[in-house]
Order: C-alpha cells, then sequence, then structure tokens
C-alpha cells in the first residue's frame, strides 16, 4: 500500500491527529524510550466499510498507545515483526508474527509499542460485522459480540483469513479494480468479514460452529466426508446428494444453511486443497501445474488459476515455484 494515505512524520501530535482520524479511533501516544528515533509511518486505505494501514512507530523509539475509543469498529492488529503487548480490561497478550489482537467497541484498549514492532491494521463497521454474524447464525443476536484479545493466525481458518486479507493488500498494490469496484468491494467486505468470524475465537464460536445435531446438518457432514473421500472422481451434485442419502435441493439447502456455499463450491475448495498440498510437497522438475489440477478434476485452466489465487493469494505457479527452490 505504499501510494495511498501516506504519513512520514517525527512529530507526535500530527502523529496522533492523523493516525486517529484514520483509524476512526482517537488516541494517545506515548514515547517510554528513543524519543530521538520517533517516526510514525502509515499507509492507509480505505475500502468501504473495510479499511486497511500499515503503521509504525519508527526502528528505534518505543511508545504506548491508548484508544480513546472505537465505539463503532473491531480492530484487528496483525503483528508483522517484532512483538507488541496488548491489554483490553482485564485480557492480556503478546502479539507476534503470526498472532494478532483484536480491539472491540466500548472497551479500553491499551498497546505497548516497542521499536522495530510493524503491523498491519484491519478494522470493520461493529454495525456491519453483527449483521453478517446475524445472517450466519440465522437469529438475532441475543449478547454482545465479543472477540478474545490474542488470535492464533496460524490456525487454519485464521490463516485462510490471513490470506484473504493478504490478496487484498496486493490488489491494492498493483492498482487492480477489483479494490474501487462497487459490487467487487461490497464481496471483498463481506468475504474478511465472514471469514473473520469463522475462524477468530468470540463469543459466538460455540453457536457459529456447534449445532451439528440436527438432520441437516448430518446429511451435510456425510455429504462432505464422501467428498473428501472421493476427491478425485468425476462428481456430479445428483451423485452427491445419492451418496448423502438425500435430494439434491435438500443438500443443496443443507450447505446454504449451515456452510454458507454450494456443494459444487465446497467441493472446489477441497479439491484446491489437494492441488496445494501436491505443488508444495513437489521435487520432480518435470511436475507441471496443469498435470496436478487434471488429477483433481480441474478441466477449466482459467477458472482454476482464479480460485487458487483467490484462496491462497498467489498462483499455482507460485507455489510450485517455490518447492522447487527447496
Amino acid at each position: 500500500m505504499a501510494g495511498h494515505g501516506v504519513l512520514r512524520t517525527p512529530d507526535i501530535d500530527e502523529a496522533r491527529d492523523v493516525i486517529g482520524k484514520v483509524l476512526r479511533a482517537p488516541h494517545d501516544v506515548r514515547i517510554t524510550g528513543g524519543a530521538h528515533k520517533f517516526e510514525a509511518r502509515q499507509n492507509a486505505v480505505s475500502l468501504g466499510r473495510v479499511a486497511l494501514a500499515a503503521l509504525d512507530y519508527g526502528a528505534g523509539a518505543e511508545v504506548v498507545v491508548t484508544p480513546r475509543h472505537t465505539d463503532n469498529l473491531y480492530l484487528v492488529h496483525i503483528q508483522l515483526a517484532g512483538a507488541v503487548g496488548a491489554v483490553s480490561g482485564e485480557e492480556r497478550a503478546t502479539a507476534t508474527r503470526g498472532s494478532a489482537t483484536i480491539a472491540q467497541p466500548q472497551e479500553p484498549f491499551m498497546l505497548d509499542w516497542p521499536a522495530d514492532s510493524p503491523m498491519l491494521l484491519v478494522w470493520f463497521d461493529a454495525s456491519s460485522v453483527k449483521s453478517i454474524l446475524q445472517q450466519m447464525i440465522g437469529d438475532e443476536l441475543k449478547g454482545r459480540l465479543r472477540f478474545e484479545l490474542g488470535q492464533d493466525l496460524t490456525a487454519p481458518a485464521m490463516r485462510a483469513w490471513l490470506e484473504q486479507v493478504r490478496l487484498v493488500v496486493r490488489e491494492i498494490d498493483q492498482g487492480q479494480r477489483i479494490a474501487t469496484h462497487p459490487l467487487a468491494l461490497r464481496h471483498l467486505h463481506d468475504l474478511m468479514i465472514t471469514g473473520l468470524l469463522l475462524g477468530a475465537r468470540h463469543s459466538y464460536s460455540e453457536q457459529l460452529h456447534g449445532d451439528r445435531s440436527t438432520p441437516v446438518a448430518s446429511t451435510v457432514e456425510r455429504a462432505v466426508d464422501f467428498m473428501r473421500t472421493h476427491a478425485a472422481e468425476p462428481m456430479t451434485v445428483t451423485r452427491l446428494a445419492a451418496a448423502a442419502g438425500v435430494g439434491v435441493r435438500t443438500l443443496q439447502e443443507g450447505f446454504r444453511r449451515h456452510l454458507d456455499t454450494t456443494p459444487t463450491a465446497y467441493l472446489r475448495r477441497i479439491r484446491l486443497e489437494h492441488v496445494r498440498a501436491e505443488l508444495e510437497k513437489a521435487a520432480a522438475p518435470e511436475t507441471t501445474v496443469s498435470a496436478i489440477a487434471l488429477r483433481w478434476g480441474f478441466t477449466h485452466f482459467g477458472d482454476f488459476a482464479r480460485s487458487y489465487r483467490m484462496a491462497y493469494g498467489e498462483r499455482p505457479s507460485d507455489t510450485l515455484r517455490k518447492s522447487h527452490r527447496k
């Protein structure tokens, strides 16, 4: 995001004002060490109800950041390097590379930010997050949505969400229209919030993931098990429904209700996982992306490449190239 929302200043008052406006969260910044090396550096971009910012306070400065309020947003702090301590109410967490912290609306929050600890911040409009959660659980929220302070970005679901964030950053850096088109922005907005709600630990996690007792949920589980066992074989929705013991319409409704997707899209996700696993392990120089993709049922390589990049933030050829370098 090098060309977006650029701020470079050694002035703490300017940094406090500009960053507070960008983050939509007025905050105090107190230098605790290396004041002569303080230099706030920020690149930020707004994507409607989602926004991102790369932020650092310099290689030699140590600061304490205390937002005065975050009434209308959830603010995710993704640690890129170093280690930043966070306090929210009675909770404490230390974010290092591979982890993150989440600030809640209407809760006091403090960051103990040492030198050389750049972050990527992603913040979401709180009303949008709650609205999407309501759609996902199919009911009104009975209580407050509260995320745990510390989040593990190496957990599979959060790793997938982080890849979505990285893809958005790359699209912004490359000047792609996906970052400016209204419909594309809405899709990105919903995708990132849905991914965060599914991957992060929060007060509705059990309700979101725990309903596995209904007949429809059991049907979906049978279908998913069949997909995983037979992913490399030709597959139709009719065959899948027969394996699950229901009609096609019931199967499709079950996937929509419990996984917010279609059987075909879910099968594509499973096959993409297998392709990626093979590409990451490929050692023989004659290995090709097309051969692996065909083995897992992808016959339209353009659609396959787009789906792969959307899922993992890189081209399949990039993954294969990395494996050959190992």
